[in-house]
């Protein structure tokens, strides 16, 4: 499932890779930890991808910033996966 959703993601403004990247590093560490199930993962970059405007990338600040944003997000929206 993943890998049909970074497949879509190719296709979008750049953003969304930056986005789905933060949003997988937060979902997997959270997995290691034991707070969410693996399963989860999936979901979670899921959520997040539909939750997201995305635009074009023109600047490190704008990555790094975007990074940011949706590592927030994701801890937000993980709450509900929580064990």
């Amino acid at each position: 499932p993943a890998l049909s959703l970074a497949i879509s993601v190719a296709s979008m403004p750049t953003s969304a890779a930056a986005v789905l990247n933060a949003a997988n590093e937060v979902a997997v560490q959270a997995f290691l930890e034991g707070r969410i199930s693996f399963g989860h993962i999936t979901q979670l970059l899921e959520r997040v991808i539909e939750a997201t405007d995305f635009f074009e990338l023109e600047s490190i600040g704008a990555v790094l910033a975007e990074d940011e944003r949706a590592r927030e997000l994701s801890g937000q929206m993980m709450k509900s996966f929580v064990k």
